[in-house]
């Protein structure tokens, strides 16, 4: 299970909802990982040493999922297919499910409309 940025905001926020999601997650023994694309963009809003603090740690506990040639291409093919259908879409959320679609995980996001147009991506809420 991929725990999308969304998912990790909500959660260092403190979210019961996340807090939740994320202890049912380490009862039923799933694997939980992150995106280098996740790292990006939540250590680009840190404000201040205590939050920096907290990402580096919760980083430090879980498998950080790197973009790769093989998720780039099919983030690239992401992109230019929605583009197509008159769809836009970020460029780090079609990293993202190209990082999950060429892994073979499920994206947990409270965002499911960022990621329901892709063919091929799993999505899980909370």
């Amino acid at each position: 299970m991929i725990l999308e940025t969304t998912f990790l905001v909500d959660f260092f926020r403190g979210s019961e909802q996340a807090v939740s999601k994320l202890m049912a997650l380490e009862e039923e023994d799933v694997t939980v990982f992150t995106t280098s694309i996740s790292v990006f963009e939540i250590m680009q809003g840190i404000r201040g040493e205590k939050e920096k603090t907290l990402a580096e740690k919760f980083f430090s506990s879980v498998q950080i999922i790197p973009f790769t040639k093989r998720s780039a291409f099919a983030a690239g093919e992401i992109r230019k297919k929605l583009g197509k259908s008159g769809i836009t879409i970020e460029a780090e959320d079609a990293m993202i499910a190209g990082i999950a679609i060429t892994r073979n995980k499920t994206i947990l996001t409270r965002n499911i409309r960022h990621f329901s147009g892709i063919d091929g991506v799993k999505i899980e809420s909370y």
